[in-house]
């Protein structure tokens, strides 16, 4: 929800102006619901916007105005000025007659940023930041008074309806007169830093002043008075149901002098009060009347969403005027007050579907008055008749030469493709899987394996889908090792390439918890893996020298034996006898003396034969 002080209402309601922290400044015009105008500063990320403040001109031009020549579109604009408080202290004055910033204050807040800024109708404007207070001569464009107003870092400042006194809020209030800048009262009653003042228009009959803080993260709204009969105390305190958004309005009842006031909550929704100040109230007061606004275009029929209202301005007795919506897609409404009930909830279409149907409306046909409109079919759509006498629009037309050479079958050797066509480029099929959540398109994509592919992929991919494939690739990290090992190299170029749009974004912690967290776990087992890797291998190589060396042995007894056999020869026995000097060994004797037995025996037998043959 936007801060009450970077977003209001124009006092005549006409306008709504609101800084986002991107540093714009967009104006919106309420009556038709539509953006007016938005401007970018051009220090806008350097010294994004702190505070704004509208200041009217109702008697002649606005201070640093447009000049004689612009006159005229002023008076259809508006005479209105609005004040930016910036976060490097300057306060930018810009015209919503010329679009554009018609001046600068510089040098009443040095380096430190404005928190609060305050009009005086007139030519006074006063700014609090950090432990100053600074009025401004706005026709002149300097400071013509500031003071230190005490030691503790002042959120806002009001001023009084008379001009004579100014307020300005921390934990406590205080009182300054600012012709002299002395102290004139603290009140005292929030626990916490107070981030809303607002005045009664008028003062009470006994010439006292009645003024309504709210503080951060506190729920009590105080009524506070001072003058005649003042006190230091609140004399109104009021309850809201959730603590309070800053955004307060009020409206005084002529006659009565009942005051009706609508306060904005944390939770989006606006609680109203009234009552008479006439004194002392004893009892907190509670909200006669809570507005809520919803819609009806959720899930199930019976539910509703609700829609947060992020300021509210009373202007009439029984009407409020609200702006409710998210970020840049607001939409207004005047709420008539029904008080029979205690909750008044709108049911409206959500601003942001509005829309997006406004903008994809681009349609460019129109259907014709004319009944009698003669359709022309396509062959014809090019050419215009006119009587008997067709006229061509004309067109640059491609040469007939082109046309046989797109005719031809056979292709020159220059224009032969080299090979055969490949997509480095998977994001929209990449988007298709994430749009319709479908896991097999998705494992398709996720499963390349090129490391050009993975990053063209990736860096085509817009933004708005860079958290769903974080989430993807968690729960791919989750998996088994191949689908780990996939989400790791996806993760790993989507971290490199969309960092700086994971370091803006709020939710990167809540992203890359469940990562972190597996990653953590994963290296907690890591040395004790590292040890039984190294043991594995050690094992390993003993068990391949052991077999290896009984290989070898066998191996070399097998080529040895085979080398070292020798077949003797009748040389190797000669040079034997010669080594024993020539004398003939008993081996050669005895082989002679079985000779000689050989050949008796022979003799006998062939004596014996002859014998037989006898």
């Amino acid at each position: 929800m936007a801060s009450s002080s970077n977003s209001s209402f124009s006092p005549d309601a006409k306008y709504f102006a609101s800084c986002d922290n991107d540093g714009k400044l967009r104006i919106w015009e309420t009556q038709k619901n539509v953006l007016f105008q938005e401007f970018t500063p051009n220090f806008h990320l350097n010294a994004p916007c702190s505070c704004l403040k509208w200041m009217c001109s109702p008697g002649g031009p606005s201070p640093g105005g447009p000049s004689k020549k612009k006159l005229k579109k002023s008076r259809d604009v508006g005479e209105d000025i609005i004040a930016m408080g910036t976060s490097n202290g300057r306060i930018l004055l810009y015209s919503l007659a010329t679009a554009k910033v018609e001046g600068q204050l510089e040098g009443g807040h040095k380096s430190s940023a404005v928190t609060g800024l305050s009009w005086f109708p007139g030519t006074s404007l006063y700014s609090c930041g950090d432990c100053v207070i600074a009025e401004w001569n706005i026709s002149e464009k300097k400071a013509k008074n500031k003071w230190k107003a005490g030691t503790e870092k002042i959120g806002c400042v009001l001023v009084s309806p008379d001009g004579k006194h100014v307020l300005s809020s921390s934990r406590s209030i205080k009182l300054w007169n600012p012709a002299t800048g002395e102290l004139v009262m603290t009140f005292i009653g929030h626990a916490s830093p107070v981030i809303s003042l607002t005045f009664v228009p008028k003062p009470a009959p006994n010439g006292a002043y009645y003024f309504v803080s709210s503080a951060k993260g506190d729920r009590y709204m105080n009524v506070w008075s001072f003058g005649k009969g003042g006190d230091k105390t609140a004399v109104v305190s009021m309850v809201l149901e959730s603590e309070s958004a800053g955004a307060v309005s009020l409206y005084e009842e002529q006659e009565s002098g009942t005051i009706n006031l609508a306060a904005v909550t944390h939770n989006g929704v606006v609680q109203t009060f009234s009552h008479q100040l006439n004194g002392r109230c004893p009892k907190p007061l509670k909200p006669t009347l809570t507005i809520q606004v919803a819609t009806d275009s959720s899930r199930g029929k019976e539910s509703v969403e609700p829609i947060p209202i992020v300021s509210t301005l009373c202007a009439f007795k029984e009407e409020v005027k609200i702006a409710y919506g998210i970020g840049t897609f607001l939409a207004f409404e005047n709420v008539v007050l029904n008080y029979d009930e205690k909750l008044q909830v709108l049911v409206r279409q959500d601003p942001r579907k509005v829309h997006q149907e406004s903008s994809t409306d681009t349609s460019l046909v129109k259907v014709p008055e004319n009944q009698k409109a003669q359709f022309l079919p396509p062959s014809a759509a090019n050419a215009v008749v006119s009587g008997t006498k067709r006229t061509h629009n004309r067109r640059a037309e491609v040469p007939m030469e082109e046309r046989l050479e797109n005719l031809s079958l056979t292709l020159r050797a220059d224009d032969r493709p080299t090979g055969m066509p490949r997509a480095d480029n998977l994001s929209q099929l990449m988007l298709q899987a994430l749009h319709s959540k479908d896991k097999h398109m998705l494992h398709t994509v996720l499963l390349r394996r090129e490391e050009d592919v993975i990053r063209n992929t990736v860096r085509k991919l817009p933004l708005q889908v860079i958290e769903p494939l974080l989430k993807e690739l968690t729960t791919l990290l989750h998996g088994k090792t191949a689908m780990a090992q996939t989400g790791a190299r996806w993760l790993k170029v989507v971290l490199s390439i969309h960092s700086a749009h994971l370091m803006a974004n709020p939710s990167l912690v809540e992203l890359l918890s469940p990562v972190i967290g597996l990653i953590e776990t994963r290296l907690s087992v890591l040395p004790s893996l590292n040890r039984l890797s190294g043991r594995l291998e050690l094992l390993a190589s003993q068990l391949e020298g052991a077999s290896g060396s009984d290989d070898n042995a066998a191996a070399l007894d097998m080529q040895s034996s085979l080398l070292l056999y020798q077949d003797a020869d009748t040389s190797d026995e000669d040079d034997a006898q010669d080594d024993n000097g020539g004398l003939v060994s008993e081996s050669d004797d005895h082989w002679e003396e079985l000779s000689d037995s050989d050949n008796s025996v022979d003799e006998d037998s062939d004596d014996n034969d002859v014998e037989m043959a006898d």
